[in-house]
């Protein structure tokens, strides 16, 4: 159903002429709780990778990799609707919320009906995995877009608790499942991955009526405004998944589907790693966007502040029990993935290059400055781009250079960050 609204001006307009909104600030324990149980859940997902590695051959986990990366690529997908939701979510102006949540349900069921019939027209073609395992991936990937919806939605409210309870719970249960890779292998390892968004949607839709759809709704100003939040960020977000598309279609193409499962680890670490960071993020997310909406920058610096000082205690000990802990354990339980603990090590700075330069980004995102963002990642494509292609001329191509590419990358992102920030902190700090 179609469905129209009256406009006064934009919901932009509205958004500037709102006036103050309440800072809540009793969050402080379940904040804590938050980034406690994400450290679980992180955990979690580190013990069921390793079991992906235990139970599967090298070549079962480039196909399971290849599934990964058809979910990853519906993320590219969204077009800045999870992004721009999300902000003005932040806001707080609850008379939107149930418009937003409507428009961007709308969109996740289109896409899903596009990507079908994609599917279907790519059916006459032969590829290294079978037809339905794609179709699979397609599924996966539209519910993980879901939760990833969800789970904004949920942060923007500042709702920790339920958020906690949906991730862990989900998680716990999926673990519970592990077992099937070992008697099922690489169809037991898709069960487990279905099973966590399956579970977090449910559990988040029947305890939240307020975010279920109520309607399928097109509205061209609604869709507008979203996107004028959300959209260089999602390019930015955009920008990032297709390196990751570019390296691990380069490793499959020039190296093998072999090559691919070695680096496995390198994709898991990478994946485990960005998930504090990430819930960090979204810890100051909100509480910033407000604060900048009121234009209160001594608070904004105290947020920024605090930032840093958290970021930095998570990289040293994540860097601490890198050093310390990942070799033997792989030695452990995974001694045939023991040549990619090197990968890991050469990865490692890029992703605390990369962290770092998330405050800044964050100040951007509540500042509506985005081109500084949009530059640095389409940038960081072309940069990655011309290493590969330089390295494929020279016929040097190995994995040690694709997990090199990542560090500089990470170094590319920070600088440009850092740079673009002098020269617009006098527009970020002004009062409008």
């Amino acid at each position: 159903m179609c469905h129209r609204r009256k406009t006064d001006g934009g919901m932009l307009d509205r958004l500037r002429q709102s006036g103050p909104y309440s800072i809540i600030e009793n969050y402080s324990s379940e904040k804590i709780s938050y980034i406690i149980i994400n450290l679980i859940v992180s955990s979690l997902a580190f013990v069921k990778s390793f079991v992906f590695m235990k139970y599967l051959g090298l070549f079962d986990l480039g196909i399971l990799t290849i599934i990964q990366t058809i979910i990853m690529s519906v993320g590219l997908l969204q077009l800045g609707f999870l992004n721009g939701g999300y902000r003005i979510f932040s806001l707080g102006i609850s008379k939107e919320s149930e418009q937003i949540n409507n428009q961007i349900f709308t969109y996740i069921s289109g896409l899903s009906f596009f990507l079908i019939i994609v599917w279907i027209c790519l059916l006459p073609f032969k590829f290294d995995i079978s037809d339905y395992l794609i179709l699979i991936g397609i599924f996966i990937g539209i519910l993980s877009l879901t939760c990833n919806w969800l789970t904004n939605a949920l942060i923007a409210k500042q709702f920790y608790k339920k958020l906690n309870e949906f991730n862990l719970i989900s998680t716990l249960l999926s673990i519970v499942a592990l077992p099937l890779i070992y008697w099922f292998k690489i169809y037991g390892a898709i069960i487990v991955l279905l099973i966590q968004p399956v579970l977090f949607i449910s559990m988040c839709l029947v305890m939240h009526k307020d975010l279920r759809p109520t309607q399928f709704i097109i509205d061209k100003s609604l869709i507008r405004d979203i996107l004028k939040f959300g959209f260089i960020p999602f390019l930015t977000g955009i920008f990032t998944l297709i390196t990751n598309q570019i390296e691990r279609w380069s490793i499959l193409g020039w190296l093998g589907t072999v090559s691919l499962g070695k680096f496995y680890l390198v994709f898991l670490f990478s994946s485990v790693y960005i998930l504090i960071p990430a819930s960090i993020n979204n810890l100051f997310f909100p509480k910033t966007m407000r604060f900048y909406q009121e234009r209160d920058y001594s608070k904004i610096k105290q947020v920024i502040e605090r930032y840093y000082a958290v970021l930095a205690g998570y990289i040293l000990v994540a860097v601490i029990l890198t050093l310390l802990f990942l070799k033997p354990l792989v030695i452990w339980l995974l001694p045939i993935h023991l040549e990619s603990v090197k990968y890991v090590y050469l990865i490692l700075p890029g992703l605390i290059l990369i962290s770092l330069s998330e405050p800044i980004g964050l100040l951007y995102n509540a500042s509506v400055i985005l081109k500084p963002m949009f530059w640095a990642y389409f940038s960081s494509v072309i940069l990655f781009i011309v290493l590969l292609a330089f390295f494929i001329a020279r016929d040097q191509l190995s994995l040690d250079n694709f997990a090199i590419f990542r560090s500089v990358i990470g170094a590319f992102i920070l600088l440009s960050f850092s740079l673009s920030y002098i020269k617009s902190r006098e527009k970020i700090w002004l009062a409008k």
